[in-house]
């Protein structure tokens, strides 16, 4: 019974609140709880709340649902819990378990890694083991994406119906894209690393995979939102970046369609795996994806001039603003400078004088978005130093008054590989720029953007390790013992 000098939350009617006084059983008079949607960070609920509600739970002896350890447990959820409850023994806790928190958001580690293997390739001052360097990470990516297949697979098949869940989670759902994205990285790398050393058989499969790859990137992207849209709703105050996620998979469409048409060798080859069509589409559903992304931007400089900026566990999602103006700079440049290899004939004037009017469009329309995307970064770094300033001078002012607020800590997780892939977007689109314009300042800037980003990764991969070993990651919040 709750007690009656403790305010309660209740969504009932005056109806209901009479019964309460009376000796009936709670549980059958107490409606269940209305769905929340949260994110990472985000700020729905205060301390106060989710103090009341935890005091509650305990007094009508409520164990948590394991769709709420899994989101929990996952780090996707807002309110941080403790690692153990009473009676909670580490001992029980199997990889089984663990494994049950295996989300879709572990595939952003894969599209991290094989961004860096694509930027490595990217960078213009080549030296002896660069390459090297670049088939590694490429290794490495596709080590990490048959591992999180097979680990959330396992998630799937040990414990039913935790599949269509992961869909109609939003925190997790908006996430599913991920997995699409790591496939385009990969054949992305496998253009610029293995094309170039093997025979045509390659070339023609990935001309197949390309455009395989973009029908799953345009179905995929409908179908998240559509889900979201008809199960969801949202609020703008909760607006994060991440909002964009789902159209990811069509931001890479024309980096592909530019790794795949660069790295034939001959003008034959690029004849035979029928280029012009595929920049065709490729134009297209980049398009397609920008101009998404640009309604999100909008919806995100609305959130930030009405409600400030985020809050700092979700400072990782104000980098994800970077990847759709880098992404589509990078393809767009690309595939101007490509113009004369890939349309050799044309019945409407000579091939040069077209790929001429091409290259100069697509030079103007690259430098205008990549412009754009280095707004959005010297946004979010500055944002970044702002919210961590104020963080530590509250620290310092609240230093043996109170302690850290729960919305205020910071605490790591996967999702913190957004400080690595979206900004790889903008070190390729830097090394275009710098290639287009034969600029040796922006290729050096890009050259350092990219060595500063593999540290990054590094520093984010290496804490994603130890996460993982110290039982910081993949570790349940809550267990019923």
């Amino acid at each position: 019974m709750w007690k009656s000098s403790t305010p309660q939350p209740f969504t009932g009617t005056n109806k209901d609140r009479y019964h309460l006084n009376s000796n009936e059983d709670l549980e059958s008079q107490q409606p269940p709880p209305p769905r929340r949607v949260t994110f990472k960070g985000s700020t729905t609920h205060t301390s106060t709340e989710t103090d009341h509600r935890s005091r509650a739970d305990e007094e009508n002896g409520d164990v948590p649902s394991t769709a709420d350890e899994e989101r929990r447990g996952s780090g996707v959820d807002s309110v941080e819990l403790k690692e153990h409850v009473s009676g909670c023994k580490s001992e029980n806790v199997t990889w089984k378990d663990r494994l049950q928190l295996f989300t879709w958001n572990w595939f952003t580690m894969v599209m991290a890694t094989g961004g860096i293997a694509n930027a490595i390739n990217s960078i213009p001052f080549k030296f002896y083991g660069l390459n090297t360097i670049g088939n590694i990470f490429l290794i490495l990516t596709i080590i990490l994406f048959v591992s999180c297949c097979i680990l959330i697979t396992i998630r799937f098949c040990t414990r039913p119906g935790s599949f269509k869940q992961s869909f109609l989670e939003p925190s997790e759902s908006l996430f599913i894209p991920a997995s699409v994205v790591s496939c385009g990285v990969m054949l992305m790398a496998f253009a610029k690393y293995g094309v170039p050393s093997s025979g045509k058989w390659l070339q023609t499969g990935l001309e197949v995979l390309f455009w395989v790859y973009a029908a799953m990137a345009f179905l995929s992207s409908c179908a998240i939102y559509v889900i979201l849209w008809s199960t969801q709703q949202f609020s703008l105050r909760e607006m994060t970046p991440i909002w964009v996620f789902p159209v990811y998979p069509l931001l890479i469409v024309a980096p592909l369609a530019a790794s795949l048409i660069n790295s034939v060798p001959t003008p034959t080859d690029t004849l035979r795996i029928s280029s012009k069509t595929i920049i065709v589409g490729a134009i297209t559903l980049q398009g397609t994806g920008f101009l998404v992304s640009a309604l999100i931007y909008s919806a995100y400089l609305y959130r930030l001039m009405t409600n400030g900026l985020p809050s700092p566990r979700q400072l990782p999602s104000m980098f994800v603003s970077v990847g759709p103006a880098g992404f589509t700079a990078t393809g767009v440049i690309q595939l101007g400078t490509l113009a004369s290899k890939a349309i050799p004939v044309t019945k409407v004037g000579s091939a040069e004088t077209i790929s001429v009017i091409v290259r100069v469009l697509a030079y103007a329309v690259g430098l205008v978005i990549w412009g754009f995307a280095i707004w959005f970064f010297v946004l979010s770094v500055f944002g970044q130093w702002r919210l961590l300033h104020l963080r530590r001078r509250r620290r310092r002012s609240n230093s043996g008054i109170q302690s850290e607020s729960k919305n205020t800590r910071i605490k790591f997780d996967v999702t913190f590989f957004a400080y690595v892939f979206p900004n790889s977007a903008l070190v390729s689109a830097t090394h275009m720029v710098g290639q287009a314009f034969e600029n040796d300042v922006v290729e050096i800037l890009g050259t350092v953007l990219g060595v500063s980003l593999i540290v990054v990764w590094i520093v984010v991969f290496g804490k994603m390790v130890w996460g993982v070993w110290r039982r910081r990651l993949l570790w349940p919040a809550e267990k019923e013992i």
